[in-house]
Formats: structure tokens, sequence, C-alpha cells
């Protein structure tokens, strides 16, 4: 039987990480200042000429934090040097770790911040910047049920829910590393949710935690115990 089950975390304890060894039973959460001073550029030219397309500056910059951010977290999970990490593609352009079949991740950003997540299983990971100008309203019929549009509308802070709700479809997705027509049918409410097979949406627990007004939520399936928040802005390759 499948299920999606969504929960909470409060206060998540960010700490400089200290070693990085990864059990299955671990899984690995950074985030990175989009601003962060000190991680190299190990960008490919292909990464470069990606990032010089994006006609924002603050876009630009976090494409580029996040990728330099990225290859130098998987040098230290692999030992092979950040400029030489070989980053491929699965199915519908799920990004993957090329010979390293049993290390998964998944990048994320918004705002201020890129979020990684690592891991031994498969996963996916969404953060949004809370935006209090943002009209999300309008939007809560094309992706909401009505009994998730109730939830958001009644809790004491309507922005936030919908915030945790949405990126917890949103990790789902990008774990299920499928393509969904649409966010609808995906289970965000805290608690425990039958899905059907056929839906596509498989197994998976969604946890959704904030900082600085930014919420963010991780999927994962497997049999993950421990869930280790790390920060930096110093990253060595």
């Amino acid at each position: 039987m499948q299920s999606v089950h969504c929960d909470n975390i409060n206060k998540p304890k960010w700490q400089q990480p200290t070693g990085t060894e990864l059990t299955a039973e671990n899984l690995h959460i950074w985030r990175i200042p989009a601003m962060a001073a000190h991680i190299p550029n190990v960008l490919t030219t292909a990464e470069q000429k990606r990032a010089d397309a994006y006609a924002n500056a603050e876009q630009r910059q976090l494409h580029i934090t996040s990728r330099n951010a990225l290859r130098s977290i998987l040098c230290t999970y692999t030992g092979i040097p950040a400029a030489d990490i070989q980053l491929t593609t699965g199915p519908h352009n799920k990004p993957l770790l090329q010979n390293h079949a049993a290390l998964y991740f998944n990048v994320s950003h918004s705002g201020s911040w890129v979020v990684i997540a690592i891991a031994n299983t498969p996963l996916g990971i969404d953060i949004e910047y809370n935006d209090r100008h943002f009209a999300f309203t309008e939007m809560l019929p094309q992706y909401f049920t009505p009994k998730e549009i109730s939830n958001i509308e009644e809790h004491w802070d309507p922005r936030a829910a919908f915030y945790s709700l949405w990126t917890r479809k949103e990790s789902v997705i990008k774990a299920n590393g499928t393509v969904m027509d649409e966010l609808l049918p995906i289970p965000c409410i805290d608690g425990r949710h039958i899905v059907t097979e056929e839906s596509g949406i498989g197994s998976w627990i969604v946890r959704s935690f904030e900082f600085a007004r930014h919420t963010c939520s991780v999927a994962y399936g497997g049999d993950i115990e421990n869930i280790m928040f790390y920060e930096t802005d110093l990253i060595l390759h």
C-alpha cells in the first residue's frame, strides 16, 4: 500500500559540518546563502553559459551559488574534485551523479538561500521565499483540493500554510522524478494519506520546516531515521 505522510520539523538545529559520513539511516540537508563567499568557482563551460543567460542578476547569482555549492558538497561525499564531478540527467531531467548511482541529491533555491539534500535513497527538496506581496489565493483552486484550501484559509497564518503545502507538493514531484500533469492529486495536509499505484505519486515521507522567512519541504523514501542540518558558506574542494 502506497502512502504520503506529511509533518513538520520545529526549529531544525543547523550546525557546521564536522564530517559527511552518510549511512542508509541518515539524510543531510545543507543551506548556503545565495551570496556565499569563498565557494570556489568550478562551473563547467555549459553551466556558466546557462548562468549568463539569466537576465535577472539575483537569479543568476542563485544559479551560480547552487551549482558551485552542489559540486563542492558532492566532492566531500565522493572524494572526487569538485571540478571533475560528472553530473547527468535521468528521465524527465532529474539530476543524477554519474558513476555514483547510490548517492541521491536534490537542489532548490529561492530568495536568499540554496538548499541541497543528500541521501542514499530517492528524495526531493523545495524551498520558497515567503513573499508577503504574492497573491497566492488566486492559485488555490488550480493546485489544491477543497479540503486543502480550507486547511489554508482556516490556518492562523494562511500564507505560511500555503507555502508549507506548496513546497510539499513540489518536493514530491522532484523526489518522484517524473513529470506530473498537475500538483492537485498530491496530498499535502499533515498526516498519512493513502494513494493508489495508478496515481504515480509513490510512497514518501514529507517533512516541512521554516527559517529566515523561507519555507522548505523534503520528500524521501527508505528508512531514514535522522535528518542532519548543515550550514556553511565556506566549502573547500
